[in-house]
């Protein structure tokens, strides 16, 4: 009996033992995630959240916001990175470029971290990293595309028409995030409609991204610049030169004189005396 109560006892104990190191396991394992400096678990690493967007496409002179989530920042920091020459933009909310177009945007306690692009430029195409400084370090890619929006009339930039004829401009618009809501036709600044004057046929294509006009039996009045203006896009321009007809030549006067030749010359000699010499034969 003895012997049973005394093993119950050494069981009991070590249970109990047992019980006191796995809680001090568990409190010591806390401690160290809540301490900042120590080894970080895999649960709570950097992590990026879902973008809804990462290409970027705007226009020219726009100001442009690209957000970037990451959760479990922790003590590492965000930077933008443009990648065709691996220059560093941001680190934090602090700018490292010469171009302070580029701006890091960041609210304290927030998970967005915002590249601001101001005034964008055609060269500000291509890819952006938004990168974390864990080792390896961890990227999140995206794209901005900036279009030029450019109207575009086709054919020389100067025509040489003669009066009378038909001028024919075909005008397109490139590189627009939306169609335009008018396109006008300018003749040096004024607006030209088909009421101006007869003969005039201005055609649009829906959605609006070509125009042409047709001006017929075009005269000297008629020359001049014509410029084709997208409401949303840069013009374009081209200088129609109208030709007069070539004037006939002046008609000669009625009344004429023929100027005198002398009707003796070397060849009647010759014809006179081969004809005495025949005669005399």
């Amino acid at each position: 009996t003895l012997i049973i109560m005394m093993s119950r006892f050494i069981i009991v104990l070590l249970c109990a033992i047992l019980d006191v190191s796995y809680s001090g396991f568990q409190r010591q394992s806390k401690s160290s995630l809540d301490r900042p400096g120590e080894p970080w678990s895999s649960s709570v690493m950097p992590s990026f959240g879902n973008m809804t967007k990462e290409v970027y496409v705007v226009k020219v002179g726009s100001t442009v916001y690209i957000p970037c989530i990451v959760f479990n920042i922790g003590d590492k920091a965000v930077s933008w990175v443009r990648k065709r020459d691996i220059h560093i933009l941001t680190i934090g909310i602090y700018t490292y470029t010469k171009d302070q177009r580029f701006q890091s945007l960041h609210d304290e306690g927030s998970n967005e971290w915002l590249l601001k692009v101001q005034g964008a430029r055609k060269n500000d195409s291509g890819w952006y990293d938004c990168q974390i400084n864990t080792e390896p370090k961890m990227s999140m890619p995206f794209q901005m595309i900036v279009l030029d929006s450019q109207a575009k009339i086709s054919g020389p930039s100067e025509l040489h028409v003669r009066s009378g004829s038909v001028v024919n401009l075909t005008c397109k618009v490139y590189d627009t995030l939306e169609p335009p809501n008018y396109i006008l036709w300018l003749h040096d600044g004024a607006q030209l409609d088909s009421s101006d004057r007869g003969g005039i046929s201005i055609i649009t294509e829906v959605p609006i991204h070509l125009t042409r006009i047709y001006i017929s039996n075009v005269q000297l009045a008629d020359s001049g610049n014509y410029t084709c203006a997208p409401s949303n896009a840069a013009s374009d321009s081209v200088m129609v030169h109208i030709l007069q007809e070539e004037q006939p030549a002046a008609m000669q006067p009625r009344s004429f004189s023929i100027p005198y030749k002398p009707l003796y010359t070397p060849l009647m000699s010759c014809l006179l005396l081969l004809y005495q010499f025949v005669s005399t034969a």
